[in-house]
């Protein structure tokens, strides 16, 4: 049987495109997802995530999963064909990365990273976002009081102040 492994390139468009599948994404979002921390370049990134599009493509294709990526209108989605059913589990980053959804991020730094000092980009490659999307939360986590920052610029570091965080 075919697997997908995690956290290659193939496995992380899957994930992006299948965390909703009613609303196509957008280059830029793919790009962001499939490439955290690199800055978008116009003239090189797309060509970037063609590839693993491409390559994605051919991954369904060989493994007869019944699964595409269709692109229209400059989005992109996953289409699932005929025959196919796919199982899709709630992720933790749909239920805090949305401004409504804050209050359960408290719950899961606990949980995550318990008394440990975490960096923004950890965080944002446990969520699945942009570091922009992880910097945000953690602003937020700040004026709650869940956690506590230390340090800047790239030693950042943020511990959550108690377990009353939730």
């Amino acid at each position: 049987p075919h697997h997908l492994r995690p956290g290659h390139l193939v496995h992380s468009l899957v994930m992006v495109l299948s965390a909703d599948l009613y609303s196509p994404q957008k280059m830029g979002t793919l790009f962001g997802a499939l490439f955290p921390g690199e800055h978008f370049n116009p003239h090189s990134s797309p060509e970037k995530v063609y590839k693993v599009i491409q390559r994605s493509r051919e991954w369904f294709e060989g493994s007869g999963l019944g699964l595409s990526v269709e692109q229209n209108a400059g989005f992109y989605r996953l289409r699932v064909l005929a025959g196919t059913a796919v199982r899709l589990h709630c992720r933790m980053k749909d239920s805090i990365a949305k401004p409504d959804k804050i209050a359960h991020l408290g719950e899961y730094l606990i949980r995550q990273f318990g008394e440990n000092r975490f960096s923004a980009k950890q965080l944002s490659e446990h969520l699945s976002v942009s570091q922009r999307t992880a910097n945000r939360l953690l602003k937020e986590a700040q004026e709650n009081g869940w956690v506590e920052k230390t340090g800047k610029g790239p030693s950042t570091r943020f511990q959550v102040k108690s377990k009353k965080a939730a």
